[in-house]
């Protein structure tokens, strides 16, 4: 880390100080770890761990239709409500 690419860390060491977890790009892969190698690597081989996003949808019974959850209200013979957690590689 120098002083023309300082600013480009500090989100990532605000992290850490806040207990959020960092991740490296190992080859495309995000692997998390806990100190950043400022000598050997640039800002952009890392990233604040993003958190997986919950959605609730609502899939028709019958035909396996799946809408998003604007019901108002629906049938619950007819419609299941379900809700999908986002996986992050």
């Amino acid at each position: 880390m120098n002083a023309q690419n300082a600013h480009e860390f500090l989100p990532l060491v605000q992290a850490i100080a806040d207990g959020i977890t960092i991740q490296f790009n190992d080859g495309g892969d995000w692997l998390d770890v806990e100190n950043l190698n400022t000598d050997s690597y640039d800002p952009d081989e890392y990233r604040i761990k993003p958190k997986p996003r919950t959605f609730n949808l609502m899939i028709h019974k019958y035909t396996g239709i799946i809408e998003d959850n604007d019901f108002i209200s629906y049938d619950e013979n007819i419609w299941e409500r379900i809700t999908v957690v986002e996986v992050i590689k």
